[in-house]
């Protein structure tokens, strides 16, 4: 399955689960948004993902599509 905006995915060296919220170059995008994510080195398929940690703070950071997995949740 591939992963797409709203998947749930973890980083494959561990960690917590995150949810995709935006892929940069995803035609759902603005111009400008992905033009920011681009500037700062990021490319097209880098997945930008949230996740909340044990004290319900909210956190988001980009990864590269190679660096996680899907989670299947039942």
């Amino acid at each position: 399955m591939a992963i797409e905006k709203y998947s749930v995915v973890q980083l494959k060296s561990g960690g917590p689960k995150m949810t995709v919220i935006r892929i940069v170059g995803d035609e759902d995008n603005s111009n400008l948004a992905d033009f920011a994510y681009k500037h700062t080195g990021h490319k097209d398929g880098d997945l930008i993902c949230e996740w909340f940690d044990d004290k319900k703070v909210s956190h988001s950071k980009v990864f590269p599509l190679g660096a996680v997995k899907e989670i299947n949740e039942v």
